[in-house]
């Protein structure tokens, strides 16, 4: 639903009078951008911020560095289970957190038509994936287990976007969307990762 409503705004934006949202800048400046990002997973699902900053070499092309830190948790209690030796009723409680990180590299090709600036790029860096877990289970004496895992993987990018200008320095990025493989040998996985947010050119 968030990203819904960020879409909706950014094309209020693209639809909005010119005298609104001021002329279009078609000089060269670095932007930087910083907004939120959503990621699907078939465990969890991973919201966080997403921050770049794109430098131009030409009209149409520039140079990016992206970050994106995503996080999620879940907690879940169950009681009732079958008894254990000697009549006793557990209670199971169980704690998961994962958090996954990203810093990419590469170029981004941008066209301007206006105030629309639709733009695709492809990116190389790495992903750093942290996973803990911790349950308990209420018995007489009590029982604890956790477990902890660390990774990190090569990863390449290749997404897009729209950013719709709002004046000669702001923008709002309606919409980016980057395909993320992790590989090594072979491709051993991708996510889609969605953001959304402001573009500050200086």
């Amino acid at each position: 639903m968030r990203i819904v409503g960020i879409l909706a705004f950014g094309c209020t934006l693209a639809l909005a009078p010119q005298t609104l949202c001021g002329q279009d800048d078609t000089k060269r400046r670095i932007e930087f951008f910083a907004g939120y990002t959503f990621m699907a997973d078939p465990d969890m699902d991973l919201e966080g911020l997403n921050i770049s900053i794109a430098v131009p070499l030409t009209s149409w092309f520039s140079v990016v560095a992206d970050y994106s830190a995503h996080s999620s948790s879940s907690e879940s209690f169950r009681s009732g289970s079958p008894p254990f030796p000697g009549g006793s009723v557990p209670s199971i409680s169980s704690f998961e957190d994962a958090s996954m990180g990203y810093l990419l590299f590469g170029g981004q090709f941008t066209h301007r038509i206006q105030r629309l600036r639709p733009f695709a790029r492809f990116m190389i860096g790495t992903q750093r994936i942290t996973q803990e877990s911790f349950m308990s289970i209420r018995t007489d004496p009590p029982i604890f287990s956790g477990s902890s895992l660390s990774a990190n993987r090569t990863t390449l990018s290749v997404g897009g976007g729209l950013d719709i200008s709002i004046s000669p320095r702001f923008s709002w990025r309606a919409i980016q969307v980057d395909r993320l493989f992790q590989v090594g040998r072979e491709v051993l996985g991708s996510k889609v990762r969605i953001s959304s947010g402001l573009v500050v050119r200086f």
